[in-house]
């Protein structure tokens, strides 16, 4: 028998994309096994989001998704929902792999009811938040957007080399960087400031992961924002929803730092920021995530944005490279799994049993 493996891609990571890797990984399983692959892209305009309680950043219509999941047994998708009611309707499904750091538009505990493993891409992105965050502290501090408009404005008028008639700011070498958040992120980001020089305290809000960071880094979340220069946020929201630097927080940070995040929203609330940038409790902020995306033109910050302020599109996270990389991991842990060994990147290992075994059967 064949193992049926369905795509659904869109116009970030098309089928094409993940067709490719996967009949690359597959090809070098010996002895050689039957494989029918079905690919359906979804075009970017009808991927409207799927509003659950189940499952989040999810986008396209389940009734397509079941339509193309039906009779395979394993899907490959980036942003499709694949709630309780598709799982349902797809008995024969065995993974579902998922194309993102986490898969949010799945309904894990129903996958795990069903006995679907459930795959994800961890670390796709890492490199493009850490260069796109690094890229925009130092665009933040050192005024470079607005020495780009000095010329491009033709404001540059005076021929003196060292003049603060030019837009500057401060050098972060030197300063005191607070990361909230040590995973993959916050790691390879501590390691990019220390070797410019840059001090680096960490919070780490999850406990497990707190026997990671070496103890010269480590600190209370009450000492980072006494101490940083500038704060970034690398962390998930908690299950309760509560942000992480709340509105007393800012009349803690005594250095009035620069407050970064491309994480996600919920972490800061955005009217506490405003206020406390209108207050001067910090000295700026540079976003990259938005309570409602994408960004209204009538919303609060496009008033309040200066030279102290930078806004981008929920861009860190994106690069050309990415769904490359994306569909390399998500082959090579379908691989593993036809191979009979453990996927390194499996939410529910408790259907690795079942999924192996039924995997071995359709393969005699």
């Amino acid at each position: 028998m064949a193992i049926k493996i369905s795509i659904i891609g869109d116009s970030f990571i098309p089928s094409k994309v993940f067709l490719t890797s996967v009949k690359k990984h597959l090809k070098s399983i010996r002895p050689k096994i039957q494989i029918q692959f079905f690919t359906k892209d979804f075009k970017e305009e009808k991927l409207k989001p799927l509003i659950s309680k189940e499952v989040s950043e999810a986008f396209g219509d389940q009734k397509d998704v079941i339509k193309i999941a039906k009779n395979t047994n394993v899907l490959i998708t980036t942003f499709a929902p694949i709630t309780e009611h598709v799982l349902k309707n797809c008995e024969k499904l065995l993974i579902v792999a998922c194309g993102r750091g986490g898969p949010i538009n799945v309904n894990i505990k129903a996958a795990t009811k069903k006995k679907v493993m459930v795959l994800f891409a961890p670390g796709r992105n890492i490199d493009a938040v850490v260069e796109y965050t690094l890229a925009n502290i130092i665009n933040l501090v050192r005024k470079i957007p607005e020495a780009i408009n000095y010329v491009q404005k033709k404001k540059w008028k005076t021929p003196l080399e060292d003049t603060f008639l030019k837009p500057s700011g401060i050098e972060i070498h030197g300063k005191t960087v607070g990361i909230i958040g040590y995973g993959a992120i916050g790691k390879k980001l501590t390691r990019a400031l220390h070797a410019l020089g840059v001090n680096v305290l960490i919070y780490e809000p999850f406990k497990k992961q707190l026997d990671k960071i070496g103890k010269h880094n480590s600190s209370t979340l009450q000492n980072l924002l006494a101490s940083s220069d500038i704060i970034t946020i690398h962390a998930r929201i908690g299950k309760n929803g509560k942000p992480i630097i709340s509105k007393n927080d800012f009349n803690k940070m005594k250095q009035k730092p620069y407050l970064v995040n491309t994480s996600r929203s919920q972490c800061i609330k955005t009217t506490d920021l405003i206020k406390a940038y209108k207050k001067k409790k910090i000295k700026g902020f540079y976003l990259d995530v938005y309570d409602k995306e994408p960004l209204d033109s009538s919303e609060k910050l496009h008033k309040i944005i200066d030279k102290n302020i930078i806004l981008t599109p929920h861009a860190a996270g994106v690069s050309r490279d990415i769904p490359y990389k994306t569909a390399e991991i998500v082959a090579n842990e379908i691989k593993k799994i036809i191979q009979g060994r453990k996927p390194q990147f499996i939410t529910n290992p408790k259907t690795l049993k079942f999924v192996k075994n039924k995997i071995k059967n359709i393969l005699k």
